[in-house]
C-alpha cells in the first residue's frame, strides 16, 4: 500500500489489527500497532489489541497496552475493562478481576452483561457453583440480561458439579427467554437428573418437549 503511494488510515490499521487478533497472530498485530503510531491511534485500536492479548491468556501484555493507553491520554471505557477482567478470570486471577471491577466506579463506568459473564466464567473454571449463582443473581438484579452463552456456561458448570437443581432452574429460565441449549448439554443434564434420581426437578412435559 505504502509502495504504491497510498497512505493507510486508522480504519485500515484497525481492520488489520482486528484480523490478526482474531487469527491469534499477536506478533503481527503488535507490529501493525507500532507502525500505526506514526498515524493517529484510536481507543478502538488499543481495545482491539488488549482483547487479543487477553484472549490468548496473556494478561501481562494486555495490561502493558492498557498502561500505554492511559499514558497517551486515551479514554478507557467498559470494553477496555471487560477485556482485562475476562483475561484475569481466564487465568484464574479472581481477586485481581474483582479489584478491577471495583475500579469501574472511578471512571463512572457500570458493569454490563459482558462484565458479569467474565466473572461467571472465572468462577465456572474454579467449579464454584455457589459463587457462580451469587454473581448470576447480582447480574439479574442489575438489569443485565444473560445471553445464550451465559446460560449454557451456567448449566454446564452446575451439571459438572452435580448441582442438578441449579442446572434445572437455569434451564427453565433460559427456556422462558426463548433460548434452548445444545443437544449435548441437554443430554448431559437429563442423564444426570435420571442417574441421580432427581428427574422430578424437571416437569415431565418439558422432558418430552426438549427430547423430541
Amino acid at each position: 500500500m505504502l509502495g504504491k503511494g497510498l497512505e493507510p488510515n486508522v480504519i485500515t490499521f484497525n481492520t488489520l489489527i482486528h484480523q490478526f487478533c482474531m487469527e491469534r497472530k499477536m506478533h503481527e498485530a503488535n507490529q501493525i500497532f507500532h507502525e500505526m503510531k506514526v498515524a493517529k491511534v484510536s481507543p478502538i485500536t488499543f481495545n482491539t489489541l488488549i482483547a487479543g492479548y487477553c484472549r490468548e491468556n496473556n494478561g501481562e501484555m494486555g495490561f502493558r497496552v492498557y498502561e500505554e493507553m492511559v499514558k497517551n491520554g486515551m479514554e478507557v471505557d467498559i470494553l477496555t475493562y471487560n477485556s482485562l477482567i475476562l483475561g484475569l478470570c481466564n487465568e484464574g486471577k479472581m481477586r485481581k478481576a474483582v479489584h478491577l471491577v471495583r475500579e469501574l466506579d472511578r471512571g463512572n463506568l457500570v458493569p454490563n452483561a459482558s462484565t458479569y459473564f467474565a466473572l461467571i466464567t472465572g468462577q465456572c473454571k474454579k467449579q464454584n457453583s455457589e459463587r457462580v449463582l451469587e454473581i448470576y443473581k447480582v447480574m439479574k438484579m442489575s438489569g443485565c440480561r444473560p445471553n445464550a452463552e451465559t446460560f449454557n456456561l451456567l448449566i454446564s458448570t452446575f451439571v459438572k458439579n452435580k448441582d442438578f437443581k441449579g442446572a434445572a432452574e437455569v434451564l427453565k429460565e433460559m427456556l422462558e427467554r426463548w433460548m434452548v441449549p445444545g443437544k449435548v448439554l441437554l443430554t448431559e443434564l437429563f442423564d444426570g437428573l435420571h442417574l441421580s434420581g432427581k428427574r422430578h426437578l424437571m416437569e415431565e412435559g418439558l422432558f418430552q418437549e426438549l427430547s423430541e
